[in-house]
């Protein structure tokens, strides 16, 4: 029986290896536009994220910060084995930023969102 566990687990972690080397692999080119705010701190903010498990990036609207921090993400290598979580303060925003925003920068056809739904108790 501990076999047939331990031979169960092994496939489990080859088949989950399996999936990071193929999300790495589909990683697409990450580019920054030169005229953004955020990306010219790009080193700095991907040092921050990589350094430290929570920072707070404050910036004019238009700045890039609900576009590009996402990308620095991808870039340290992040969302290959597990997810990118961004929110937004209001949900149309939240759902523009992923179909438009995100997935036309990184010419992809499918970014996932997710909206919470307010739960009311009397």
């Amino acid at each position: 029986a501990q076999q047939g566990i331990a031979s169960e687990l092994e496939q489990d972690f080859i088949a989950a290896e399996q999936r990071v080397a193929q999300r790495r692999a589909a990683t697409p080119a990450i580019t920054f536009p030169d005229n953004l705010p955020v990306s010219q701190k790009q080193q700095d903010i991907a040092e921050a994220i990589r350094d430290h498990q929570v920072v707070i990036v404050a910036g004019e609207t238009g700045s890039g910060k609900t576009t590009q921090l996402p990308k620095i993400c991808l870039a340290l290598g992040r969302g290959v084995t597990g997810l990118i979580g961004h929110t937004q303060p209001r949900r149309l925003a939240a759902r523009t930023v992923a179909q438009q925003g995100i997935a036309s920068e990184l010419e992809q056809d499918f970014i996932a969102a997710e909206q919470r739904v307010a739960q009311r108790r009397a």
